[in-house]
């Protein structure tokens, strides 16, 4: 408990733990119907998440001279894993090793288990490594949960392989295990996948669930499938099962992310109707589908009603208000948006100042956009690809070169290469291509040709060369 409270150590908790073990006086028997009880009332706790509770109890056994084994660490681990609480199940875990007991394949599912609903995924590839160490062979809920692991690492072809794998050993996946390959390969580079998976589950006699056709929903809104989700959504309630809250977002990003925007305010129609509380991430997405239909205006609105509600907006959705100004051309309407989100104590992040820029050059204020660029460096943000791409158009459109040049060196310092080019968000929906850096460049600031370009070009005749030079000269004017 004084783990839990944060006031000690485990080491120094342990040792007083173990400090009741000594107790003498009780008999065999009565230990051994302890043990039973004891442990049953550890895992009762951990359904109810209270792992405090859990380990006081573990504690009282402990100064009782009841030695607990391994069913009863198991239940203790298991409690700390449904709380969440990795440290406290891997603190324990060192604890059974230290007694001599020898952990079984419950002990590591749970781990592995705890790995992944503690945001800690990574981890857990090092508990799956231990129990292969030690021989164990991975029963379904180990494997359910390691798959689950690597997709919250975005490591679905991973999540595959080990999928594969559990088949050849003649372990039959389940609709945990479906769910938990969908949401990783939802999650992947490849979303669509997750409607394969989705259709192999069907095709084992497995019945989806809430969570399967959520998560497929998810997988096509990434996909830019609207249609496809739509058709999830209708099957999901002809099959019984209930949309929630997390059900009506992910249709709302897929109408956002579809050629219908406005669409998405009609899902929202039906989710009041049917007494579906929206949370901050669905009035996000409505903002943004309001954008990309130009509908400054009900952005707004729904904003207000987002508030009104009690609701506190979050990066996300200023950033999608945001979005909506730059996309109505409306940059000052923008920045306002900007300086109301810091004045609420919420932290910008990379992405709503790359909106806020696009935003800027968009309306044809180039001048704004740097200013809102060296405040983005001063937070110490980096900008991605296609943002240097927009400012260094705006650069050449207002005419500075030093801005151009100072851009420039930023962006190779961070990495990105000058053969590279980028989507402007704005036009990367629109399937349009932004033109290559070098392009976009004043000619002193260009880079060097390759050497087969130079050896070609020392090939040309020398009044060709000399051309060339008037024609650079020109330009460099």
């Amino acid at each position: 408990l004084k783990l839990a409270r944060g006031k000690h150590s485990f080491s120094s908790v342990r040792s007083q733990v173990m400090a009741g073990q000594d107790g003498k006086g009780v008999a065999l028997g009565h230990r051994q119907t302890n043990i039973k009880a004891m442990t049953k009332k550890i895992t009762e706790h951990g359904k109810r998440k209270q792992w405090q509770e859990a380990l006081e109890l573990f504690r009282v056994m402990q100064l009782q001279g009841i030695v607990p084994n391994l069913i009863t660490y198991n239940a203790l681990i298991s409690a700390c894993e449904k709380s969440r609480q990795l440290e406290p199940a891997m603190a324990v875990f060192q604890m059974m090793r230290r007694q001599g007991l020898s952990p079984d394949v419950i002990t590591y599912s749970a781990l592995i288990s705890a790995c992944g609903r503690s945001n800690h995924p990574e981890r857990a590839f090092e508990v799956w490594d231990a129990m292969k160490r030690q021989g164990l062979t991975p029963n379904l809920i180990a494997y359910s949960a390691f798959i689950s692991a690597c997709g919250k690492s975005k490591k679905p072809q991973r999540a595959m392989e080990v999928f594969e794998d559990m088949q050849e050993l003649g372990v039959e996946p389940d609709v945990i295990t479906y769910n938990a390959l969908i949401s990783a390969c939802e999650k992947g580079p490849e979303p669509a996948r997750a409607l394969d998976v989705f259709s192999a589950l069907q095709h084992k006699g497995l019945v989806p669930d809430l969570i399967s056709y959520n998560t497929l929903i998810s997988a096509c809104a990434k996909s830019n499938l609207p249609e496809r989700a739509l058709e999830a959504f209708e099957a999901m309630q002809w099959q019984g099962v209930v949309p929630d809250v997390f059900s009506y977002n992910a249709l709302i990003g897929a109408c956002d992310k579809g050629p219908r925007p406005e669409q998405a305010l009609e899902v929202f129609e039906v989710m009041k109707q049917r007494c579906v509380a929206p949370n901050v991430f669905t009035y996000s997405a409505l903002i943004s589908a309001c954008g990309r239909s130009n509908q400054q205006e009900k952005a707004f609105e729904i904003f207000d009603d987002m508030r009104r509600q009690g609701l506190e907006p979050n990066f996300i959705t200023y950033t999608a208000l945001i979005s909506a100004c730059g996309k109505n051309r409306h940059p000052e309407r923008a920045l306002d948006v900007f300086q109301a989100m810091r004045s609420d104590g919420v932290i910008p992040n990379a992405i709503t100042y790359s909106v806020l820029i696009n935003a800027c050059v968009r309306s044809g204020h180039a001048e704004r956009c740097f200013e809102v660029f060296e405040d983005m460096r001063h937070q110490g943000l980096i900008p991605d690809i296609s943002t240097y791409n927009v400012l260094l158009r705006a650069s050449t459109k207002c005419r500075q070169c030093d801005m151009a040049a100072q851009v420039w060196n930023d962006m190779r310092k961070v990495g990105y290469t000058p053969s590279q080019t980028a989507d402007v968000s704005s036009d990367s929906r629109a399937g349009q291509r932004a033109p290559a850096f070098q392009a976009q460049l004043p000619h002193p600031h260009r880079l060097q040709m390759q050497p087969q370009q130079q050896q070609q070009q020392q090939e040309q005749p020398q009044q060709q060369q000399q051309e060339q030079q008037q024609q650079q000269q020109q330009r460099q004017t």
